[in-house]
C-alpha cells in the first residue's frame, strides 16, 4: 500500500483474495507523518465506515497475509479499523506484527518501551461487527488488546481461526499476558464476544 492513508470500504463491499497457490503478503510503504524524519508513523491498512463491509479471504493452499513490519502505530486498529461496518477474515488469512516495541537500556537493565500506544493494534472494532471464521491473528501488541479491541455496542464473533503471541503494555513497560487488560482480546463492557470456534 503506497498511500499514507487508510483504504477507505464505506457503503458497499470489497473482497481482497489471493490468486490460486500463491502466498500474497501487504504491506504499508508510506507514512502517515514522520517526527524529524526519524521516527515514521502509519495509519491504518484499511478503515471499514458508512455500512461497508470488507472480507479477507486466501484460495488453498495460498494464504493472505496483511504485514504491519512492527511499524509505529498513528491510530487505533493498525490492520483494520471499523466504524460503522462490517469486517470478515477467513481461513488462510494472517494478520501479523501491528505495533512496534521499541528498546530502552537504563542502569537498572534492559527495557522495552511501547511507542505504538494504541488499543486493538491489529482490529479496533469502534462501531461495528468483526467476524473471524479462521485464519491467524499473531504477533500484535498494543495498549488494551494487542489484537482485537471490541467496543461498547459492538460484537466479534470467533467461529475459527487463531489469536496466539499478542500482548498488550504494562505498566513497566514489558509485554504482558494478562487477562484483566486483554493481552490479546479486549471487550468494552456493552461489547459482545461471541465464540463459537478457535
Amino acid at each position: 500500500i503506497d498511500s499514507p492513508d487508510p483504504i477507505i470500504v464505506s457503503n458497499g463491499k470489497i473482497t481482497i483474495v489471493n490468486a490460486e497457490d500463491v502466498d500474497v503478503t501487504i504491506t504499508k510503504n508510506a507514512p502517515s507523518r514522520d517526527t524529524a524524519s526519524v521516527i515514521y508513523y502509519y495509519s491504518s491498512f484499511f478503515d471499514v465506515n458508512n455500512g461497508g463491509t470488507l472480507i479477507l479471504d486466501a484460495v488453498s493452499p495460498g494464504s493472505l497475509t496483511l504485514d504491519g513490519e512492527q511499524h509505529i502505530l498513528d491510530e487505533n486498529g493498525g490492520a483494520v479499523y471499523v466504524n460503522g461496518g462490517s469486517f470478515e477474515m477467513n481461513e488462510g488469512v494472517n494478520i501479523t506484527r501491528f505495533g512496534y516495541v521499541g528498546n530502552m537500556v537504563i542502569n537498572l537493565g534492559f527495557w522495552k518501551i511501547p511507542l505504538s500506544n494504541y488499543d486493538g493494534s491489529g482490529i479496533y472494532v469502534e462501531n461495528g461487527t468483526f467476524f473471524m471464521n479462521g485464519g491467524n491473528i499473531t504477533e500484535c501488541q498494543g495498549d488494551q488488546g494487542g489484537a482485537v479491541y471490541v467496543s461498547d455496542e459492538c460484537t466479534f464473533t470467533m467461529n475459527g481461526g487463531l489469536i496466539t503471541q499478542n500482548g498488550h503494555w504494562a505498566q513497566s513497560g514489558f509485554i504482558s499476558y494478562d487477562a484483566s487488560t486483554g493481552g490479546a482480546v479486549f471487550v468494552e463492557d456493552g461489547g459482545l464476544l461471541i465464540q463459537n470456534g478457535g
